[in-house]
């Protein structure tokens, strides 16, 4: 399990956009208990907590040496579904989440939830010889790659769409998510709007029973696995950026594009 603990000014983090949910009032903590803020959730908003957290500590402690633990934010990477359902811990003051919470369910926990930042998720392939940008998958494709109907990056679904690329004729080896994560929703809810198969067979949610390809927990451990390996082809969110090639994508109107999300927060009220 990853943590974001602000304690000191040494930390440095990519702002990036997700939401917030979190309890009213919103509490920072009093002179007498000095505790830090304390929230869970998305590891796609982690760098972005992290250089608002160093600013609202740099603006508390106002020059001087002195930092106080009321000043500073510790904040756990578990994930979108993780970090809802730990709202209920009574230490805990806010949650990040990628997926946006129904207003009954806010209202009956007495929450409210509030956007905070914007990205998108990519899909990204690890093959020699291919630079950025090059390589162009469509929605269709993409989604039957995961349903295990497109295997080979020489499949003819795929060359299709690159006919001037020399494609290797090897095994395309999946990779995704395992834990519960906003990334997740955010991916098959895609493929879902891209894919009727798809939407049947597995649809759109935070946590889904893969129909194969190997998982890995959280977003840096995602990014380590495709490193590690080549002609791979895993979905992550665009948080943090890395030497891999991004897949280009074409929407309804041709267009090559990639796909975006708002990421929202839920606070206690």
């Amino acid at each position: 399990m990853e943590r974001i603990s602000l304690r000191t000014r040494s930390v440095r983090a990519a702002v990036v956009a997700i939401a917030c949910v979190t309890l009213l009032p919103f509490s920072f903590g009093t002179a007498g208990q000095a505790e830090p803020i304390r929230g869970a959730g998305s590891t796609f908003a982690a760098p972005a907590i992290a250089e608002w957290s160093q600013a609202y500590q740099d603006a508390r402690a106002d020059g001087g040496d002195f930092i106080s633990p009321d000043w500073t934010v510790d904040y756990e990477l578990v994930g979108s579904l993780a970090g809802v359902m730990r709202l209920d811990q009574t230490e805990l003051d806010f949650a990040a989440t990628d997926v946006p919470i129904n207003p009954a369910e806010l209202e009956k926990h007495g929450r409210e939830q509030f956007p905070i930042v914007f990205g998108s998720v990519a899909v990204v392939a690890n093959i020699d010889g291919f630079e950025n940008g090059v390589l162009r998958l469509s929605g269709p494709v993409l989604a039957n790659i995961y349903l295990g109907k497109i295997q080979s990056w020489s499949d003819p679904a795929i060359r299709a769409l690159n006919p001037d690329a020399v494609l290797p004729d090897l095994k395309i080896s999946v990779l995704y998510r395992k834990d519960g994560s906003g990334t997740t929703f955010v991916f098959t809810k895609y493929l879902s709007a891209v894919s009727a198969d798809w939407k049947k067979a597995h649809g759109a949610d935070t946590l889904i029973a893969w129909p194969l390809g190997t998982g890995a927990e959280g977003t840096q451990e995602l990014i380590r696995a495709v490193r590690t390996s080549k002609v791979r082809s895993p979905m992550r969110n665009m948080a943090r950026s890395s030497a891999q090639d991004f897949l280009l994508h074409r929407c309804r109107t041709r267009r090559i594009v990639s796909s975006g999300r708002v990421l929202t927060a839920c606070v206690p009220r």
